[in-house]
């Protein structure tokens, strides 16, 4: 999953979507899992904090990783 590059550059930041970044720090993560630990513990906080459901609409090539890191959350409780 490429990094967004951004078509236009202005004054005003412009943001990626939740699932978006959720996305990106996954496939970071399952490409370099000992160099993104990080990535991978930012989706499992960002998943406890707003209560993120199972269903999140983030990019299928990731889908499977979101749905084991989401059970694994919630096999804890």
């Amino acid at each position: 999953m490429p990094f967004p590059e951004p078509r236009e550059v202005g004054d005003e930041p412009r943001f990626v979507t939740l699932e978006r970044l959720i996305s990106l720090k996954l496939d970071s993560w399952s490409n370099s899992p000992t160099r993104r630990l990080k990535d991978k513990a930012d989706v499992i906080e960002l998943i406890k904090a707003l209560h993120l459901p199972r269903d999140l609409a983030v990019d299928d090539a990731v889908r499977p990783l979101y749905g084991e890191t989401w059970d694994a959350l919630a096999a804890e409780k």
